[in-house]
């Protein structure tokens, strides 16, 4: 896999104030609290203690359609302490489309994908958290490990083998 050879963060991890600085941060009046409430649902066990304390970050949603549009999102920031990121809606249509998520201290947390004859692959980095805020839905597609809703479809998530151990 070609992303596995890019490095994935050429500077120290940022902590909070240098994250916040470089990020909209949302809290729990934010417009995607329910799904982070949902993400923390599927998680279980997470270091966040009292959730309405704890500040997020989205990463925008995209849309591609037969090969236009944004083709891979990337989330190369790494911080040194827990983060959450929502991924907002994402469709995909008759194309693939690629989410690098590299924060070794990301808990990543999808609104959704839609997938329609195409291809959607996750590639995870090591230490970070994944989960969907809805469960998923298949018509005739897969799923590996995560959902969304797949018509005809397919979501693949990657790990890098060099991990200790799979974490999503």
């Amino acid at each position: 896999m070609l992303w596995l050879l890019i490095p994935a963060f050429a500077a120290d991890p940022l902590d909070l104030a240098a994250y916040s600085a470089r990020y909209p941060l949302e809290g729990a009046s934010g417009h995607d609290w329910p799904q982070v409430q949902a993400c923390l649902a599927a998680w279980g066990a997470h270091p966040f203690g009292t959730a309405e304390a704890q500040r997020y970050r989205t990463v925008a949603s995209s849309v591609r359609v037969m090969g236009f549009g944004s083709d891979e999102i990337v989330d190369d920031v790494a911080t040194s302490y827990p983060q959450i990121v929502v991924i907002r809606p994402n469709v995909s249509v008759m194309t693939r489309t690629t989410w690098s998520l590299l924060n070794p201290n990301g808990w990543y947390c999808f609104d959704t994908s839609v997938t329609v004859a195409a291809k959607g692959v996750v590639n995870l980095g090591c230490g970070a958290r994944l989960a969907d805020s809805h469960g998923s839905v298949e018509v005739l597609g897969g799923t590996e490990r995560r959902g969304g809703v797949q018509v005809l479809g397919k979501v693949e998530v990657h790990v890098p083998e060099s991990c200790p151990a799979a974490t999503p």
